[in-house]
């Protein structure tokens, strides 16, 4: 079996029209009979841009699909539309394109998206930074999205762990990693994530296009009541979330 046979006939049908008509002088020759509304009996190429050679030789191409019919041999020339076989290319095309669903689909921009790199900072890359990567990621796959810390601690909350998981989203595969891990590379976006006037915000000396501030409490100093502490690390996870939502929807979905 020869490739184009695992076709099936409508898909030969269209190739071969699509041929047929893949010259402007034969889609000229269309054009004229049709706005002629009559059978032809002479010569049309003083009516086109043709030698009478040429309009000959498409004359019959297009004769031999059956988009027209009548006499075409040398001085005997008598040709018109045919009507029906044109409407069945029609419905054809039509049927072939309206089962085509199309999606704008930007490739350039997801390209673009794919290769964007966003590193989160904190001192210790064992809470707020961590959350903060676990809801970056998880709005958008195809980041590339880091966390790290200044003095990193080397593990993670426990408590952070055990309030993201109850959001649904898990980061206790998270490992907490010093900053100098990343100073090599570039990055679009290095966020710091220090809260209040009394913490200092971590800097960094690599290349960066973007640097930001989205500033947090950090639940894990905070002292109390078991269900109070509890209560700080969902106030500080969800506004976790809505910031870098936020961040997400106005400076990295826009690109």
């Amino acid at each position: 079996m020869i490739k184009k046979e695992k076709f099936d006939n409508e898909l030969q049908d269209i190739s071969k029209f699509a041929k047929a008509i893949s010259h402007p002088a034969r889609l000229a020759i269309l054009q004229y009979l049709a706005e002629t509304k009559t059978c032809i009996s002479g010569d049309i190429s003083d009516f086109l841009p043709l030698s009478r050679s040429t309009v000959s030789q498409h004359l019959n191409e297009l004769k031999s699909l059956g988009l027209i019919h009548g006499e075409i041999d040398g001085l005997k020339v008598n040709y018109c539309l045919c009507g029906s076989t044109i409407e069945k290319y029609k419905a054809i095309f039509n049927t072939f394109f309206n089962n085509i669903e199309t999606t704008e689909i930007n490739c350039i921009s997801n390209t673009k998206k794919a290769n964007m790199k966003v590193l989160i900072l904190c001192t210790g890359n064992s809470c707020r930074s961590q959350m903060a990567h676990g809801f970056l990621q998880s709005f958008d796959k195809n980041l590339t999205v880091c966390s790290a810390g200044t003095e990193a601690s080397g593990k993670l909350n426990e408590k952070a762990v055990r309030v993201m998981k109850e959001a649904g989203i898990d980061i206790s595969h998270h490992t907490s990693d010093s900053v100098d891990k990343y100073l090599g590379e570039e990055w679009d976006y290095v966020i710091t994530v220090c809260g209040g006037a009394n913490e200092a915000c971590p800097a960094f000396i690599g290349k960066v296009k973007h640097r930001l501030h989205i500033g947090f409490d950090d639940p894990s100093h905070v002292t109390g009541t078991d269900e109070y502490i509890w209560s700080e690390f969902i106030r500080v996870r969800d506004e976790i979330k809505e910031g870098f939502y936020k961040f997400y929807v106005e400076q990295i979905k826009p690109q």
